[in-house]
């Protein structure tokens, strides 16, 4: 009987302990869930330096000024911040909203040696248009790029003119190329160019041509 008593004390001990490892494997898989798991972490304060954001989760920046304050934001601007790590810890991924514009940004951490922010192309930052006699272009650094044609109504070896209001408007003045269906590049009066509108003049002769070809580009 005391031989069995002692026995059936080494099997308690033995599931204890086994029980014990088990609660340490599942805390373990816990706490390694909690790192690597794409859930909402801290709000970012502002100072704060974005190379440090090395685990994995979702991270924000409620204000411009503390991004302003911050180091290495692609754009000082709030918004959200998005941390991929992997496994080996030797690749970390990062990807960056701002609030207001929704640029959106991404860059990678290769070996502790973090890579420039590429911004991600979008029909929010990067587009196209185009129409029967017109057509636009917008890069995502803001260049923008009109074109299209006009007809001008010509009489022969008279001048005349027409302002051409631009389908979108652009910050400072921008470039201008104009030329008829001929190749003859046509005046341009710049004093009479503003933000949204171009200045063309033409006079008719044996070589040119009432269908006015225009290019603007600027900013």
């Amino acid at each position: 009987m005391e031989q069995d008593i002692i026995k059936l004390r080494k099997d308690v001990d033995t599931n204890q302990l086994n029980l014990l490892n088990t609660q340490n494997d599942i805390t373990s898989i816990q706490n390694e869930l909690a790192v690597n798991v794409m859930e909402k972490r801290n709000d970012i304060p502002g100072s704060a330096n974005l190379n440090n954001y090395i685990v994995t989760g979702i991270y924000h920046q409620n204000l411009n000024a503390q991004a302003q304050s911050g180091t290495n934001y692609p754009e000082a601007q709030a918004g959200m911040l998005e941390v991929m790590k992997l496994e080996d810890g030797i690749f970390i991924y990062q990807r960056y909203t701002t609030y207001n514009t929704e640029n959106v940004y991404e860059r990678v951490c290769y070996n502790s040696s973090w890579g420039s922010w590429a911004k991600i192309w979008s029909n929010k930052n990067c587009y196209m248009n185009t129409g029967t006699n017109y057509g636009q272009i917008k890069l995502p650094n803001g260049f923008l790029i009109q074109w299209g044609s006009l007809t001008l109504s010509l009489t022969a070896n008279v001048s005349n003119s027409q302002i051409l209001n631009l389908p979108i408007a652009y910050t400072v003045p921008p470039g201008v190329i104009a030329s008829d269906g001929s190749g003859n590049l046509m005046y341009l009066n710049g004093s009479y160019q503003t933000l949204s509108s171009i200045y063309i003049s033409g006079k008719a002769g044996t070589n040119c041509n009432n269908v006015i070809n225009w290019v603007t580009f600027g900013y």
